[in-house]
């Protein structure tokens, strides 16, 4: 499995111009740290997030960070500080792409839900402020005022929830208004192994996938027990088991006639 784990940072390398390039179009003065580079992970987990990470990273610079006055009047430093942070726990490979923009603002996804259809005004009263953070999830929601090349458009987030948990993954939010925004990715170590829930019932053995759901009828996958082998098998009638017992040499030939 060893030659199928890479760095992250093959993945990292192409960010810095990313965010160089982002920023010039955004007005935004960025700098960006990388830390734990050399974390590993599987090949082709690597390419699945490559998309994912990349929107990521183009909503911080876009959403998170202000512009450099805006910060300046809030008692900031004009350069903003856009960190992506990778590291191993639980069995799983966790990336984080933190901001130390203005943070999402509760009240602000809770409006433009309502606005946009996504709940109603009576939902979004009982939701608390973490479920509220996870409406920018929602297929079509945006809380940019007008519609560019980078933003707008209402697609990005909820596609990249959907390839995170397509791979088996999962993606949390972490907000804090004027201090900035935490979008953590819990992606497994590799997909060479699965953990699985087996459930032994006799000789028989059945095995699931652990998280799979269960819709409709069980999909499990049977675990037979090795076949027994030919010369340990007993006869098939007392006159076979007694020839073989008299002449031990042969022993799993077939009789010459057959007993009825």
């Amino acid at each position: 499995m060893k030659t199928r784990m890479q760095p992250i940072d093959h993945l990292w390398s192409k960010a810095p111009r990313v965010v160089r390039d982002l920023g010039a179009t955004c007005g935004r003065s960025v700098r960006l740290e990388m830390v734990g580079k050399e974390t590993e992970l599987d090949r082709t987990l690597l390419e699945a997030v490559k998309d994912p990470l990349t929107h990521l990273v183009r909503n911080a610079v876009d959403h998170g960070l202000e512009a450099p006055q805006t910060r300046v009047a809030a008692g900031k430093p004009a350069e903003g500080v856009l960190t992506l942070r990778a590291y191993h726990e639980g069995g799983q490979v966790v990336v984080e792409i933190t901001d130390d923009g203005a943070g999402i603002d509760p009240t602000v996804i809770a409006a433009k839900a309502v606005e946009k259809g996504v709940r109603r005004a009576e939902q979004v009263a009982s939701m608390s402020d973490a479920e509220i953070l996870r409406l920018i999830f929602a297929p079509g929601f945006s809380t940019a005022a007008a519609v560019t090349n980078v933003s707008g458009r209402g697609v990005g987030m909820d596609v990249v929830k959907t390839n995170i948990e397509a791979i088996g993954g999962a993606i949390e939010v972490e907000s804090a208004v004027g201090r900035g925004t935490t979008c953590r990715l819990r992606i497994p170590l590799t997909l060479a192994i699965v953990a699985s829930l087996t459930v032994q019932c006799g000789r028989e053995s059945l095995r699931r996938a652990a998280g799979e759901p269960a819709r409709g009828s069980s999909r499990w996958t049977p675990r037979r027990p090795p076949p027994t082998s030919r010369r340990s098998a007993a006869p098939r009638c007392t006159a076979c088991a007694a020839t073989a017992a008299a002449h031990p040499a042969q022993r799993g030939a077939r009789p010459a006639r057959r007993h009825g």
